[in-house]
């Protein structure tokens, strides 16, 4: 069962079925109580008005798995909370299913839904090690391979090419495909006068 409105009456999802409040974000409204023995899958948008589906009932059974998915365009913050029920939660979800990664971003959740029917985002943290790091090269007489931590993929290689008078300027390009990788094997082009490489993160 998927959409938004209310419900007349109560709502018993069997472990096969699957209920899903709102088209997007939206809220289900259900007059009597309400028993997730199934699959409930909830949206969250941070920047969105509500921020999350909602379903309201005067009682919520757990027992089944809740699943809830960021379609924000935006990583999620610490602080973030969504009030995915009206009341707090009876039982326990067998299954909980929360993000914990997008946007660059890696999460911790602070669950009560036991208390008064929320998630929030205990932590957001860079999935990219963003401390500064070394490159390390290698010439093979033609080649110059540069290579740096896997966990700094995401970071840009940049480069600028300048005469040996001129040495370092400002004219920084990135290198196409360095936020990709942690290695990259550039040809050496011996009419260069002088080439610069650095790393910047974002």
């Amino acid at each position: 069962m998927e959409g938004n409105g209310t419900i007349t009456g109560g709502l018993n999802v069997a472990s096969l079925g699957t209920v899903s409040p709102g088209f997007s974000i939206g809220t289900l409204t259900v007059s009597s109580n309400v028993t997730l023995g199934g699959t409930a899958l909830f949206e969250i948008n941070r920047t969105a008005s509500p921020n999350s589906d909602k379903l309201i009932a005067p009682v919520v059974n757990a027992g089944g798995a809740l699943t809830v998915t960021n379609i924000g365009a935006t990583a999620l913050q610490a602080g973030d909370t969504f009030q995915l029920f009206s009341t707090a939660v009876t039982g326990a979800f067998a299954v909980t299913n929360l993000p914990v990664s997008d946007h660059g971003y890696n999460y911790t959740w602070t669950n009560k839904l036991v208390i008064n029917g929320t998630l929030a985002v205990l932590t957001a943290m860079p999935s990219v090690n963003t401390s500064p790091t070394n490159i390390t090269s290698a010439f093979d007489g033609s080649n110059l391979t540069l290579s740096w931590p896997a966990d700094h993929i995401g970071w840009h290689l940049q480069s600028q090419t300048n005469s040996l008078v001129t040495g370092l300027g400002t004219n920084w390009v990135d290198v196409a495909g360095a936020s990709a990788t942690n290695q990259v094997i550039i040809p050496v082009n011996a009419a260069n006068g002088s080439v610069f490489f650095r790393m910047i993160y974002p």
